[in-house]
């Protein structure tokens, strides 16, 4: 559901030329769009690189381009890579080190040349004047575990801080084994380190609801390879504070969120769930909801 990009500051300068470029690059990466941007190099060198980039007779409408663009990468989330950005050498050599650090998505650079070096797929500054496609926000997932994995995976690798929500989430194989699925893949090949997971389940709507002392327990004792590479994994058995209903299923995180109709309960191959990626406000008020629990009780928590 999501494509990481590294963005060439060169091709911000470049950008900033266009007003129709500018605005076609922030609707790209806002939300519900499956593009993110990465943390590579973090915000305060990318605004350096870009400023140099950009020449000395540019006008006061492209500077101003410019700074519309860095304010809004800014303010954006990013996909928190660890990788350290070498500021004596070129930033494409810079990409084609850190490329190697798990990285699965696109460069945006600024020149039409594709330099050998760099193995994934890019977009120029001219394919992107002649309009790049826009990414679907809408799938359809087969639900058994293999599509669960395939759908939501770079979400999960790319995030740092993970929700999810599903009031009734259990220990019933057919949601308990997409969770631990789910779980490997989150951590398998992550550029990102300090990864936390939440679930929110409610014991009340769900019979075959489990305590959190139990989940616990019970992870603990499968002992899978993963579990200590998380920060935390917390269960949280939560009420309805009278706010909003909790029906609805969800995995939320700070690069977005999908909505699951039919939540983790793998059935068969035959079957569909749209998988959704949420609009900017929609995505606040779940994030505040559930992620800030402004909109739920909560009645029991355990964290490993």
């Amino acid at each position: 559901m999501l494509i990481e990009h590294f963005i060439e500051p060169r091709a911000l300068a470049e950008l900033s030329k266009s007003r129709r470029n500018c605005r076609d690059f922030i609707k790209e990466f806002s939300k519900p769009s499956p593009r993110v941007i990465s943390a590579f190099p973090k915000f305060k060198n990318l605004r350096k690189l870009a400023r140099i980039a950009q020449s000395s007779t540019a006008s006061d409408i492209e500077v101003d381009r410019l700074i519309e663009l860095l304010k809004f990468i800014q303010d954006c989330h990013l996909v928190d890579r660890v990788g350290l950005y070498n500021g004596d050498i070129d930033p494409l050599e810079n990409f084609k080190n850190e490329a190697s650090h798990f990285f699965n998505g696109i460069h945006l650079i600024s020149d039409e040349v594709n330099p050998t070096h760099l193995e994934h797929p890019f977009i120029s500054i001219r394919q992107f004047e002649q309009g790049i496609e826009a990414l679907e926000h809408q799938v359809g997932m087969p639900k058994v575990i293999e599509d669960f994995c395939l759908t939501l995976g770079e979400f999960l690798r790319l995030s740092k801080t993970i929700t999810i929500v599903d009031p009734y989430f259990s220990t019933q194989p057919g949601v308990w084994n997409v969770f631990l699925a789910l779980m490997e893949t989150a951590i398998s090949k992550s550029p990102v380190v300090g990864k936390t997971v939440k679930v929110l389940f409610d014991s009340e709507k769900n019979k075959n609801a489990r305590s959190c002392m139990y989940l616990k327990e019970k992870l603990y004792k499968l002992a899978p390879s993963w579990i200590t590479q998380f920060d935390s994994i917390v269960f949280c058995n939560v009420r309805e504070n009278g706010r909003e209903a909790t029906h609805n299923r969800y995995i939320i995180t700070e690069l977005g969120a999908v909505s699951l109709p039919y939540g983790l309960q793998e059935t068969n191959k035959n079957e569909l769930d749209d998988v959704t990626l949420l609009s900017s406000n929609l995505y606040q008020t779940r994030y505040n909801q559930y992620c800030d629990m402004q909109g739920v009780e909560l009645v029991e928590q355990m964290q490993l």
